[in-house]
């Protein structure tokens, strides 16, 4: 048996007879070349981020010191680093950074603090590098957002690649319905603004299209489009109700790259919503 899997035998006979009552620090002997692949995932945002410097992944965890275990873990609040270790030999393990609390496996225990604190900083600041290499297994989340209202988009066909852990590259095509066949799933966003601001998830490198088409053509997809004015982020809208699609593009620099589409549904009543009939959407 290797040493990685002789070091989890280890680890969990430890935990089982000491009920981890004195300090234990459970990674002490672990080093960057044990690590074969890991990834942080934060919630929120709800991102993944690959970890590429194994050295100081294992530095930090040799650092870890646990006491005992601690079931209340599951009613913390904060944002929760979760790491997932895939050891030399293919044996994979999950720690959880909750300070004051460390998940090892599904279990939990209570943690020094400064070792636990250091883990979520730590995680924390892979996602604000500029360049973080993000393990996204789909296209990211598109808000469309006006003043202080806010709509998801609908994500629609899309070609998606990501870099795994290991290093190897997954992908995933998807089509999906026109927009103006979605009718019952682009509910409408009601607003007096005559902007609406795109924040995606992860932002694109480019978004490559603005398309729109009135409410009058539900159920048309062979209807013609209209311009779209475009600045950067911000996407001037039309008076009166507009399907607008966005088609954006992510290159394969963050670990993860494609092509996706999105749908949103904006009644902008610049002249006056009180003059402006709903849509008609007996049909759905």
């Amino acid at each position: 048996m290797k040493r990685a899997s002789l070091f989890l035998l280890a680890l969990a006979c430890m935990m089982a007879l000491s009920g981890c009552s004195a300090p234990k620090r459970p990674f002490r002997e672990l080093t960057g070349a044990e690590i074969r692949s890991a990834s942080v995932q934060l919630s929120p945002p709800d991102l993944t981020v690959l970890i590429q410097d194994t050295d100081r992944l294992a530095e930090l965890l040799q650092a870890v010191t646990l006491y005992e275990e601690a079931p209340s873990y599951s009613e913390y609040a904060g944002q929760a680093a979760d790491f997932t270790l895939e050891l030399e030999d293919g044996t994979q393990t999950t720690v959880s950074a909750l300070s004051p609390f460390l998940i090892l496996d599904g279990v939990g225990y209570r943690a020094e603090h400064d070792s636990c604190e250091a883990l979520s900083r730590y995680a924390s600041g892979l996602l604000e590098a500029e360049d973080a290499p993000l393990l996204l297994k789909e296209p990211p989340a598109l808000t469309a957002v006006c003043g202080d209202t806010a709509a998801g988009a609908l994500l629609g066909t899309y070609s998606w690649q990501w870099q795994a852990p290991s290093g190897s590259w997954e992908g995933i095509a998807s089509d999906s319905a026109h927009p103006l066949d979605c009718q019952e799933f682009l509910l409408p966003l009601e607003t007096e603004e005559e902007t609406a601001v795109l924040r995606f998830q992860a932002e694109p490198g480019s978004i490559t299209d603005v398309r729109c088409w009135s409410d009058a053509h539900w159920s048309d997809p062979g209807a013609e489009t209209e311009p779209c004015a475009f600045d950067g982020s911000t996407l001037q809208l039309k008076p009166g109700g507009y399907i607008y699609e966005v088609t954006a593009q992510w290159d394969d620099s963050q670990g993860s790259c494609g092509t996706a589409h999105y749908a949103f549904y904006i009644r902008s009543g610049q002249s006056g919503l009180c003059g402006y009939p709903p849509a008609d959407r007996s049909a759905t």
